[in-house]
């Protein structure tokens, strides 16, 4: 039926393509539409286009070894994609020889916590909707996907049935394989019912929990509370970092925190620079007119402000080219200030606004400003 979202996507090229969205979580559901798993996607043509621009994928994430990536590389001529990270695992996929390797070889991943950060964090911070693969979308990205889907608190149940069903979406991948590779490990192409739930099962005797995991890898608290929610609600806000004779203007809002500023995309807005040219009208009666972006690169950071709920922020900068009388809005903003850099990035209340900050002003200082 129109309208209802799809948890596999079939493709004339590409196997084991699905969504992860409808999953009980902790906080309700997780999304669809925000992050899609599948098996190599090297093959596409231009017969899978149409399904795939609806989906209007913006990140791939890609955890094949360098040579296999290079000798099949992604079309991503094709799909028109913003960001793609090329992000081999620890092992490098090294093909199992029966179950008990194949163990092996899923905490050989997730053990190596360089590798394993890279890749979470590239969950985090890849603009969605997102797409990781590998070559068949089982094991890499399988157990990789299931530790993000225990993260936002879905049942060990769920988590295996969804490992599970690369099974039946495998079938073409499989046949093509015993064809070319007939001695291939049977047990790495048909994984007993029990395998998953043994290895969830080692996996939370290890670690005890997800929190503990994240937090051995290295992940920050910021970065940990975002993992948890990262299938929620899906937010987006953008903001200008606002320079006038090279100092920065941040806000002081109602809640008590000191930020830069931003807001949400409203159904009036015609694209992300009208949210900006809005939200400085708005709450600091800045007339467009009286600035100008440097260019179109923004800078992303990404949070859960809430439980269920993980928001992306997207931070232009811009310069003022006229005079301007800042005029708070009371109910959100109480005082909006132009700093030095040195004693605005010292009032800004969280390390994300100052690392975007940061940025901004190694912008302007390149700039010549």
């Amino acid at each position: 039926m129109s309208g209802i979202p799809l948890r596999r996507i079939d493709l004339l090229n590409g196997d084991n393509f699905r969504d992860i969205g409808g999953y009980g979580a902790s906080y309700g559901v997780t999304s669809f539409g925000a992050i899609y798993r599948s098996a190599d996607i090297s093959k596409l043509q231009e017969g899978d286009l149409p399904s795939l621009f609806a989906l209007n994928i913006q990140t791939i994430i890609d955890l094949r070894s360098d040579d296999v990536r290079e000798e099949h590389p992604d079309p991503l001529s094709l799909l028109n994609i913003r960001e793609y990270h090329a992000l081999p695992v620890n092992g490098g996929g090294r093909i199992a020889v029966d179950e008990n390797d194949m163990m092996d070889s899923y905490f050989e991943m997730i053990d190596e916590p360089v590798s394993a950060a890279r890749i979470f964090r590239a969950l985090i911070n890849g603009e969605k909707p997102l797409l990781i693969h590998c070559t068949a979308g089982k094991d890499r990205t399988g157990v990789f996907v299931a530790l993000l889907l225990l993260a936002n608190g879905v049942d060990q149940v769920d988590v295996s049935a969804d490992y599970y069903l690369s099974l039946p979406l495998l079938k073409r991948t499989r046949d093509e394989t015993l064809k070319s590779y007939p001695d291939f490990p049977r047990a790495v192409l048909y994984p007993s019912p029990d395998f998953f739930p043994k290895f969830l099962e080692l996996f939370f005797a290890k670690y005890r929990s997800m929190d503990n995991y994240f937090n051995f890898i290295g992940l920050n608290k910021v970065e940990r509370e975002s993992l948890a929610n990262l299938l929620g609600t899906q937010e987006r806000s953008y903001g200008a970092i606002l320079f006038k004779d090279g100092k920065a203007l941040i806000e002081k809002m109602g809640l008590g925190h000191v930020s830069l500023p931003k807001g949400h995309m409203e159904a009036i807005d015609e694209d992300l620079w009208a949210t900006i040219h809005r939200e400085l009208k708005e709450e600091l009666s800045i007339d467009r007119s009286s600035y100008r972006f440097l260019d179109d690169e923004r800078y992303p950071i990404v949070y859960s402000p809430r439980e269920g709920h993980i928001k992306r922020v997207e931070f232009a900068v811009a310069e003022v080219n006229g005079d301007i009388d800042l005029t708070c809005d009371q109910e959100e903003v109480v005082e909006a200030r132009f700093l030095p850099y040195e004693e605005a990035l010292k009032a800004l209340t969280f390390q994300s606004d100052k690392n975007a900050l940061s940025w901004a002003f190694r912008k302007i200082k390149g700039r010549g400003s």
